[in-house]
């Protein structure tokens, strides 16, 4: 996918996904509407303390993943896994809900 594509689809989804690690190293990931100045700058809300601030301070480097009902290529992933025993295959202290 080229870059142009790929802002198209970011200009057109009424969301998008923003994805980053918490200091902890875990992942955190939301749904944002998202405004943007150029091919590389993008801005989304956040309070003046929080998880975002605190994700961007760890690691500034966050993911964007956007969907909108532009038709896009259906890729096959021979490396996806089922899992049917989630519980068991968790890290220790990991909880599911």
């Amino acid at each position: 996918m080229d870059a142009t594509f790929a802002l198209e689809v970011m200009d057109k989804a009424p969301y998008v996904t923003v994805s980053m690690m918490r200091p902890d190293g875990t992942p955190y990931g939301l749904p944002l509407s998202l405004a943007r100045t150029d091919e590389k700058t993008f801005y989304f809300h956040c309070a003046m303390e929080g998880d975002k601030l605190d994700c961007i301070a760890h690691c500034p480097t966050v993911f964007l993943s956007a969907v909108t009902n532009i038709p896009l290529p259906v890729v096959h992933v021979p490396l996806a896994t089922v899992i049917t025993k989630a519980a068991s295959l968790a890290p220790k202290g990991f909880r599911l809900n």
